[in-house]
């Protein structure tokens, strides 16, 4: 029991010496030890008693620890050391726990390249012969480096952002048979090369700026593949014939990223036949629109999204053209879909894309991933690629939302008259337009006849804008004024537009408000305040 007041004032009241103090300041003491250890005990029991998790068997609590250690982290700086800081402390929650976590060598096997030499030793330590992942992040220990190669054996992943030469020969000429993941990035253009049989359990290959040299026939476990060559030469880059060709049939790979990393086509590839049996997810950025049509020669069943974007600004309207009607050839039937069409007319960024969503309603669009989205970048003067890729598209049920984007400055704007008599006004089945600036809205509907049959309109369908208000607006009251004038003539063409969806700023003398909204009570017949952001593609 604590000492009471009562109890110290009679042990005072004794006149007691300094060795009578000291020993009762002892008893004191071993008093409070005895009750430290009872409250441990309690704690103890309590913890690995009562407490539901301390029930779980070891088996399950290992899974958690692993899961805790090796899960996927998000791409920050420093992130490994995320991960040390879930394994350490599970180690100090109590005896049992730190028990399991010492008999789970697994959990050891994410080792931080940016680790202390001690720290690094102590994983190595406990991970004894289970698998290693090397994961670097902006800092890491070159010394470190030499001691993670000397266990290539046991590496499972691979994953390095700076790769010294000599890192690069070890890894693909030392045996690895047990890594599944390899994920290599450097600064600059730098060639791949492997002998037949390095990776046999190889399973996702990532090599961003890099040129792959050898073939990739002798890896078919690979059930993801991505390659960035960005700023490499063309006559570096591998054939799109034999790269193709090496891949056919693999039977295991599920999504295939390319970016740049084709030459250019030398033959025709019309007799190019490709089977990928398991490929879900395909994307292939290149500014050589030939490789982009590599698509038809691909027989792939099992589809899920497709990506094509160019990468060149220039290019040649004629072929352009040919592959643009194959690939939409071989599209399915996409009937039952939703889909947009994303124009961009501006200097800097002229470009038309579309983004389908297959046997999906409009509802989808802001939850799923597009079925086929499809950008290319053409000719500035003429948008004919552009036309084209709206123009040709198959359509669909639901009507398709057109995201349009300028740089114009005036109503008269010369620049602006291509895109609006060469494709808004063949665009018939658009019911919704959205833009960033209230400009643009005015400038698709310039042209709108004040009199029946005096010219034809841009976008007839046309029942619902929607303002994302992203842009200060430029000349307001001249512009509101316009856009009024533009809405009445449609209206009294029985083209009115129906609903302004837009979204209201609260600071910046030059945005829109409920005032200049009001204005057009009498011309459409709902106003509403638009919750949907901006697409970034338009920015």
């Amino acid at each position: 029991m604590a000492p009471s007041a009562d109890s110290l004032s009679s042990f005072f009241s004794s006149s007691p010496t300094t060795e009578h103090v000291d020993t009762k300041i002892q008893s004191f003491q071993r008093r409070i030890l005895q009750l430290q250890d009872g409250i441990r005990r309690l704690e103890e029991y309590r913890n690995t008693q009562l407490l539901v998790v301390s029930k779980l068997p070891p088996e399950v609590l290992s899974i958690i620890f692993e899961h805790l250690a090796l899960g996927q982290p998000p791409v920050l700086p420093g992130y490994a050391w995320i991960l040390l800081n879930n394994v350490l402390p599970v180690t100090q929650v109590c005896r049992h726990w730190r028990q399991v976590a010492l008999d789970s060598p697994r959990i050891w096997g994410c080792i931080p390249s940016s680790a202390p030499p001690r720290l690094v030793e102590l994983f190595l330590r406990r991970v004894k012969s289970a698998p290693l992942y090397l994961r670097t992040n902006t800092y890491f220990r070159p010394a470190n480096m030499v001691i993670f190669l000397d266990h290539l054996s046991q590496m499972k992943e691979i994953d390095l952002h700076t790769v010294d030469p000599e890192w690069l020969k070890r890894i693909t000429s030392e045996p690895t048979p047990l890594l599944e993941t390899l994920a290599l990035e450097s600064t600059s253009a730098k060639s791949f090369t492997f002998s037949a049989g390095a990776f046999p359990a190889l399973r996702r290959l990532s090599l961003k700026r890099y040129v792959c040299k050898t073939s990739l026939a002798s890896l078919t476990s690979l059930r993801s593949l991505v390659i960035d060559s960005t700023y490499t030469s063309t006559p570096e880059l591998p054939s799109p014939i034999e790269f193709f060709t090496a891949l056919n049939d693999f039977p295991h790979l599920s999504s295939l990223t390319l970016v740049n990393a084709l030459a250019q086509p030398m033959a025709p590839t019309s007799s190019l036949s490709i089977c990928l049996p398991s490929l879900r997810h395909l994307s292939i950025e290149d500014g050589e629109i030939r490789n982009i049509g590599l698509i038809t020669c691909i027989t792939a069943p099992c589809l899920e999204t497709i990506k094509l974007w160019t990468t060149r600004m220039q290019l040649d309207v004629e072929s352009s053209l040919a592959v643009i009607v194959a690939i939409y050839s071989k599209l399915p039937d996409l009937t039952h879909s939703s889909c947009e069409f994303i124009l961009s007319t501006r200097r800097s960024s002229s470009y038309a894309r579309v983004r389908v969503w297959a046997n999906r309603t409009e509802d989808w669009r802001d939850s799923t991933t597009p079925f086929f989205d499809f950008k290319v970048i053409g000719p500035i003067a003429e948008l004919q690629i552009e036309e084209s890729v709206l123009m040709l598209f198959p359509p669909t049920s639901v009507p398709p939302t057109l995201y349009f984007s300028s740089d114009a400055h005036s109503f008269s704007d010369d620049f602006f008259n291509i895109p609006r008599w060469r494709i808004l006004r063949q665009l018939t089945n658009v019911t919704e337009v959205h833009a960033d600036r209230l400009i643009d809205l005015v400038l698709i509907m310039c042209d709108t006849p004040t009199k029946r049959g005096q010219n034809i309109m841009s976008l007839p369908s046309w029942t619902k804008m929607v303002l994302h208000d992203v842009f200060d607006i430029d000349y307001k009251a001249q512009v509101l004024a316009r856009l009024k004038k533009q809405a009445d003539a449609r209206k009294a063409n029985n083209a009115a537009i129906k609903t302004w969806q837009f979204n209201l700023r609260t600071t910046g003398t030059t945005a829109l408000t409920s005032a200049d909204v009001q204005q057009f009570e009498d011309l459409v017949d709902a106003v509403e305040i638009g919750s949907r952001q901006c697409h970034q593609f338009l920015l």
